[in-house]
């Protein structure tokens, strides 16, 4: 480096000066930057690929899954396509939701033997003090085994 010129050698010699002093010519520094900068460019151009490369696989994963699911619940019930099963399960649907029109609404079995006695205080319901006839009316209300409908009960109309 010549000091007095504040150049390297080889500028010094050129006469032209294209370092910054350092003995690294600026030009150097510049291929270096383009490079870089090409090199990011290729790289978030990679991971734009490879984003899309694995959303692919995920889509042909879950693809894949479906068609097996399908191609076996098609051979359990000896069809032919997936289109013939999705025919034949559209009619499974179809059929059920008329035969559940068709039926009249029913009580679960387990509510058959559900007792609608009402208890003997209403205290708690902040309802105050009730005639004692009131209260005898409403602890009869759904006695018995159900099977009785007590508000019929022509007894129990005397007390509405």
């Amino acid at each position: 480096m010549v000091s007095e010129l504040k150049t390297c050698s080889n500028c010094a010699k050129r006469v032209r000066c294209f370092c910054d002093g350092s003995a690294i010519e600026m030009s150097s520094l510049s291929d270096i930057g383009r490079e870089r900068e090409r090199i990011a460019v290729e790289r978030r151009r990679a991971e734009e690929e490879l984003q899309s490369l694995a959303g692919k696989l995920t889509r042909l994963r879950k693809q894949d899954e479906y068609l097996q699911r399908r191609g076996l619940e098609m051979l359990k019930r000896g069809l032919s396509s997936i289109e013939e099963l999705e025919r034949v399960e559209q009619e499974e649907k179809d059929r059920a939701a008329r035969e559940k029109l068709a039926r009249p609404s029913e009580v679960e079995p387990s509510d058959a033997n559900v007792s609608m006695a009402f208890p003997v205080s209403f205290s708690g319901f902040g309802l105050g003090p009730m005639s004692p006839s009131t209260e005898a009316f409403l602890a009869s209300v759904g006695q018995g085994s159900g099977d009785e409908n007590p508000q019929a009960d022509p007894s129990n109309a005397s007390h509405a």
